[in-house]
């Protein structure tokens, strides 16, 4: 094998070639490359490469993608209640779509390298895991045979499923990743979530893959979202927290004298007192209620802790209400009688 060089580079006031030849020999079936070199300025030398079927490509874009086909990113989850055993269900789905994933981009490898893929290659496809995190423990385990018997704890904080991580090194041509944040009432309050990233060279699969998700939790969805939601609080307070301030603005001046309700700051100031009183109320209120009936919910043998604080929502609701009603009745039996 011969070749010319050319396009030299040096330093300033350094003889630098113009033109220089090289001579080469192929041996070791195309693996290793020995031969010489010498220029037009008196320089020459020997050398020798060598192919490692184990390194990977010095290019960026080294065995994976950088684009794809179809990429759907934080698909958010809705709200849920599930028993601890559909856990096991969730996982199931998570390892066939982990393991689908790792069989295309290992298709896709094959398609890139011309045939074989360095086993460095396939060595450097992310492992799926999956976090768990218990109270203040946190548990990782990439054994995905182990999702078929997967059990957690009643103190359950958050669950995350990841064919791969943010920040890997490869970035597969197809992936998933599942996080649930905040579950049984664990995160402050609207600090739960849940999403669903899918990206991949086939569309279909993407689609799929997030349509089976979207069943598991649609199955078990709870009508629950809007209270954990910031438009929440502006319209119960709209709708709850100023009728009521109202209704105890109207039933307090009944009792107080002519002379204090006949000065227009004091009823401002009153009122303001009032309102605040009531908001500050509900605000606890509407916190329990979110706590009692958190976004994401699964339920264990044994009723939780928070569960058992359902009863306390349920009796302030049936107080106002009935309140509420016995005011009206008051008032409408006081007219019939007076008039």
């Amino acid at each position: 094998m011969e070749a010319e060089l050319s396009e030299f580079r040096g330093a300033p006031n350094q003889l630098v070639p113009t033109k220089g030849e090289l001579t080469a020999i192929v041996r070791a079936e195309g693996k290793e490359i020995v031969g010489n070199w010498n220029t037009d300025a008196g320089t020459s030398g020997s050398f020798f490469l060598t192919r490692d079927d184990c390194a990977m490509r010095g290019s960026p874009r080294v065995n994976q993608p950088q684009t794809w086909k179809t990429e759907i990113q934080n698909s958010p989850i809705s709200s849920f209640v599930m028993v601890s055993k559909d856990l096991k269900e969730l996982g199931k789905l998570f390892r066939t779509a982990a393991q689908q994933a790792r069989e295309r981009h290992e298709a896709w490898l094959k398609e890139y390298w011309h045939g074989q893929p360095p086993q460095a290659a396939l060595a450097a496809i992310p492992l799926p895991t999956v976090e768990i995190v218990e109270g203040e423990a946190f548990t990782i385990t990439t054994d995905l045979a182990s999702l078929d018997t997967l059990e957690v704890k009643s103190n359950l904080k958050a669950i995350s499923f990841y064919s791969y991580k943010q920040g890997a090194p490869i970035v597969p041509s197809h992936g998933l990743q599942l996080v649930i944040t905040g579950i049984s009432g664990t995160a402050a309050p609207l600090a739960a979530s849940g999403v669903i990233n899918v990206h991949g060279l086939e569309g279909n699969w993407v689609t799929g893959v997030l349509q089976k998700f979207r069943s598991c939790f649609a199955e078990r969805a709870r009508h629950r979202g809007w209270l954990h939601t910031a438009v929440a609080d502006q319209l119960l307070t709209l709708l709850a927290v100023v009728p009521l301030t109202l209704l105890a603005l109207y039933r307090l001046l009944l009792l107080l004298p002519d002379r204090l309700t006949s000065s227009s700051v004091l009823m401002v100031g009153l009122a303001i007192y009032l309102f605040l009183c009531v908001w500050v109320i509900f605000q606890q209120f509407l916190k329990h209620a979110r706590r009692v009936y958190p976004m994401y919910e699964i339920q264990f043998d044994l009723p939780a802790r928070f569960q058992k604080g359902r009863v306390i929502v349920w009796s302030v609701l049936g107080a106002l209400f009935l309140g509420i009603a016995a005011n009206f009745i008051y008032g409408w039996l006081v007219d019939i009688l007076l008039h």
